[in-house]
């Protein structure tokens, strides 16, 4: 297992460490359509071509697309498999597919608290960030099966003299304090809703691995992943409960939790068109909506990928994390299923 301070750097590094393996200057990574464009901001650095492959409407790749890239880019040398939600899907017929064509397969469970049946014990490298569930600023996690292990190396990080993150700080003090205080500070800043063609503009931590003082914050934190998972399952029920059978434009992406499945938010498909204006009035109300990630340019300009970029205009996410009460849930679905009619 390695610290990273994010999981894009995971995947990097990996992948570097992958060519050097192979004694190549050049490699192919097969990536899906439907990606966060920032995540490979560290990839595109390096010395590989990255080609994208539809999704299935159930969020898996198209392999007979998958076989079109191959006669169109050759073989890749890593293939990312995304568990989208952090939902354990269907992996076997793609990891079928990349031992026939002498491909490693990486699974992406960013959105995955801790690994289930189905996601994470595939025997394939595979990449969590625990950060985005837990108060902390950075922190990934990259596990290797013991057959590839000796392609990476416990960094060093004794020069890891990176700046503490006083803006980050400040600003979950000042959370912390408005929502003890029940000020609505929603109001004079509410949270910003892009364009479609508007990339994301986020800080970059330019150190790939992790700080000591998240690392061992992170650390800390592992004692309580089985409560956060447990808290988390409940809030997305308590909100599926809220909109089943409901006569509103909506579609729940997913009808069933697996066991001690700790999601990361809660997605639904918004099928009237109007999916970015939602998001807009219930940021007015102090409710975080927002879409789940921000396509390529290679993908949201070009016909050859309908479904990521219809899923852009229509997914929509909200919070279920573990500092939620049953009154905040109650009067966030109310005001979805108010401010869609």
């Amino acid at each position: 297992m390695f610290r990273f301070s994010r999981g894009r750097w995971a995947l990097a590094m990996l992948a570097s460490n992958i060519l050097k393996a192979k004694r190549k200057t050049k490699g192919t990574i097969f990536i899906p359509e439907y990606f966060c464009n920032y995540s490979l901001a560290p990839l595109r650095q390096g010395d590989f071509i990255i080609r994208f492959y539809r999704i299935t409407q159930n969020f898996e790749p198209d392999i007979e697309h998958l076989n079109s890239l191959v006669k169109q880019a050759g073989l890749p040398d890593i293939m990312l498999y995304v568990h989208y939600f952090g939902f354990p899907s269907n992996i076997r017929a793609t990891g079928d597919w990349c031992k026939a064509n002498g491909t490693l397969l990486i699974e992406d469970a960013a959105h995955a608290l801790l690994p289930l049946p189905g996601l994470g014990d595939n025997g394939n490298p595979t990449i969590y960030t625990p950060w985005k569930y837990f108060n902390v600023y950075e922190g990934a996690v990259l596990v290797l099966p013991s057959t590839i292990g000796a392609l990476m190396s416990e960094p060093d990080d004794r020069d890891n003299s990176a700046k503490y993150p006083w803006p980050w700080v400040t600003k979950k003090i000042m959370q912390n304090l408005a929502a003890r205080l029940a000020l609505p500070l929603h109001r004079f800043r509410p949270v910003y809703v892009k364009r479609k063609d508007e990339l994301e503009s986020v800080p970059e931590i330019k150190t790939p691995f992790c700080s000591h003082f998240f690392a061992q914050a992170l650390s800390r934190l592992v004692s309580e992943v089985r409560r956060a998972a447990a808290t988390r399952q409940r809030n997305y029920s308590s909100i599926d409960r809220s909109l089943i059978g409901r006569e509103i434009p909506v579609q729940r992406l997913f009808s069933a939790l697996p066991a001690e499945f700790g999601p990361y938010l809660y997605p639904l498909r918004i099928l009237n068109g109007k999916c970015r204006d939602l998001m807009m009035a219930l940021n007015r109300q102090g409710i975080p909506a927002l879409p789940w990630s921000d396509l390529s340019p290679e993908v949201s300009n070009s016909k050859e990928y309908p479904l990521a970029n219809r899923l852009r205009g229509e997914i929509l996410t909200l919070p279920v994390h573990q500092g939620l009460s049953q009154q905040q849930l109650y009067w966030m679905v109310q005001e979805l299923i108010c401010s869609i009619r």
